[in-house]
């Protein structure tokens, strides 16, 4: 039996965070969580991820950040965005793609 792949999910509200974990797992899936972009990074730095899902409007460090951060140490990770704010996304999903995000995301 294959190992389940490792998915990061990072959003700064526990709530969603948690719903999200909840419907990564049912889907089989291993998940770990972080509530701050800069404790992502270090997760990143210390363990291998399939894929990463990150919001786009935290604290400290926003999607866009994260996902450069995760870029500059694997530059293949697949990072996708989601949001649930659309005002102002057109712009930082660009500046998202440019730092080497996918080109998709989700809306919350």
């Amino acid at each position: 039996m294959p190992d389940k792949a490792k998915i990061l999910v990072i959003d700064d509200e526990k709530l969603v965070l948690l719903g999200l974990q909840r419907i990564v797992e049912d889907a089989g899936y291993e998940v770990k969580t972080s509530i701050r972009g800069k404790e992502a990074v270090e997760m990143v730095r210390s363990e291998k991820f399939d894929i990463i899902f990150t919001d786009m409007k935290m604290p400290e460090m926003d999607g866009v950040e994260v996902c450069d951060a995760i870029k500059k140490i694997d530059p293949e990770m697949n990072v996708i965005l989601f949001s649930g704010t659309p005002q102002g996304l057109a712009k930082r999903q660009i500046d998202f793609l440019n730092v080497g995000g996918t080109d998709k995301y989700l809306r919350k």
